[in-house]
């Protein structure tokens, strides 16, 4: 879901894996991100939890809102059920690492589309997340991107990304849980349309640029 509001639904006490930064170290936001994608990698049957709290408040294809306010979704509850199905089945992954240069590369694009209003994976001087990533370093392996529009906390985005409502194949939500992606960045900034826009990069492996 693209949701233009904040996603309000009830969260458990949970306990992440926190590293410890050196170099470059992240924002607060930034951790708090990392800290809600390792709580879903390392703990997906605990993360199933709160997504269940958000299923009694669908009517169809609207999710309702605290404050009164509807979203209309594409799938509705069932791709929340799916979602938690497919949660209670994933086996615990080993924790993302935070990468420096990743979080350059993921914040240039959100940077990009500030000014631009634009959406998707290409920059406005044309670039794809391998072409910005390498500007910041050297991705190994493989390099994917995820993309959020809309206001949320950082657990929010991630619940949207592992519901991935509307998309077929799920393809944000297999980023998360491939296990050849260990490194990743994240970028956020304002956009003009959806509030917010916030960029996640990940690879296999990332070779840093000092």
């Amino acid at each position: 879901m693209h949701a233009s509001r904040r996603l309000k639904c009830c969260l458990l006490l949970f306990f992440c894996w926190i590293p410890s930064f050196a170099f470059g170290d992240p924002t607060v936001f930034q951790k708090e991100f990392l800290c809600a994608l390792n709580s879903a990698r390392t703990d997906p049957q605990g993360f199933a939890s709160s997504l269940e709290a958000m299923l009694p408040r669908f009517k169809g294809t609207f999710y309702l809102f605290d404050d009164g306010h509807m979203l209309r979704t594409q799938e509705g509850a069932d791709a929340v059920e799916e979602a938690v199905r497919f949660l209670k089945k994933q086996k615990p992954l080993e924790p993302f690492i935070w990468s420096d240069g990743l979080g350059l590369a993921a914040a240039e694009h959100a940077q990009d589309q500030f000014r631009t209003g634009k959406e998707g994976h290409g920059s406005n001087d044309g670039s794809q997340p391998w072409d910005r990533a390498n500007r910041h370093g050297r991705w190994i392996g493989s390099v994917g991107e995820n993309i959020f529009y809309g206001e949320g906390s950082p657990r929010d985005v991630v619940a949207q990304w592992i519901i991935d409502d509307g998309t077929k194949d799920r393809g944000h939500r297999k980023n998360l849980f491939t296990p050849a992606f260990r490194k990743i960045g994240i970028g956020s900034a304002p956009h003009p349309l959806y509030g917010r826009v916030d960029v996640l990069d990940l690879a296999a492996d990332f070779q840093e640029m000092r």
